[in-house]
């Protein structure tokens, strides 16, 4: 969890939504944390989802109900399938 967690801290920092240095104890609360997430969702979204071809002819599917429900395993996974523990040097 530590990986997929600092892939988001990543992404929290560069839109400026990651905890301040000079915050206290208390900081992380429902608030701050539905603001990282609100942050970077649109940076995580399409790292996250799965292509799914169709053998009849069909186009290719990116859609995916509940993506925002998945395990952070199945997130790790699909980081790390990707590459982006790589690039992030994580």
């Amino acid at each position: 969890m530590g990986r997929v967690m600092k892939v988001v801290e990543h992404f929290a920092r560069t839109r400026s939504v990651w905890k301040p240095l000079t915050a206290g104890p208390d900081y992380w609360d429902g608030e701050t944390v539905t603001k990282v997430w609100d942050a970077v969702w649109k940076d995580l979204l399409p790292l996250l989802v799965t292509c799914t071809t169709y053998d009849d002819g069909r186009e290719d599917s990116w859609h995916k109900s509940r993506v925002g429900d998945i395990s952070w395993r199945t997130r790790h996974n699909k980081f790390l399938d990707g590459g982006i523990f790589k690039s992030f040097s994580v």
